[in-house]
């Protein structure tokens, strides 16, 4: 029979004796860490959009607008096949290696893409 694994079986103690209060605590910070991660990585990728071509013209187009051609871009099925504010963390970095290398290789984005809302 193999032996436990005492450090493992030390930190189930420890989870084990964590207050209500301590787990609101823990949940809340780690809510806020990765509500940072995505804001980050969102402006990355927008920065990026920005970059390529896409971007909010001022005095004549509402957010709303704006967020309608980021996401008519964003969810071709080459770029990421969804529209932006539904990207995962994970996804948003895997478009930013993408809009990196259309933006090495000289690609401008279309002002308004084909299958634009009109």
């Amino acid at each position: 029979m193999p032996k436990p694994n005492l450090v493992y079986l030390e930190r189930v103690a420890e989870v084990q004796r964590i207050t209500k209060e301590e787990q609101t605590r823990t949940g809340k910070s780690l809510y806020k860490i990765s509500r940072m991660m995505m804001d980050a990585s969102r402006k990355e990728a927008l920065c990026l959009l920005r970059d390529l071509g896409l971007y909010q013209k001022p005095y004549s187009e509402t957010s709303r607008e704006f967020f309608a051609r980021v996401d008519a871009f964003v969810s071709q099925p080459h770029i990421a096949g969804k529209p932006f504010r539904f990207l995962t963390i994970v996804e948003l970095r895997e478009l930013y290696v993408k809009l990196r290398a259309l933006k090495r290789k000289g690609v401008k984005v279309a002002e308004r893409p084909r299958n634009y809302p009109t």
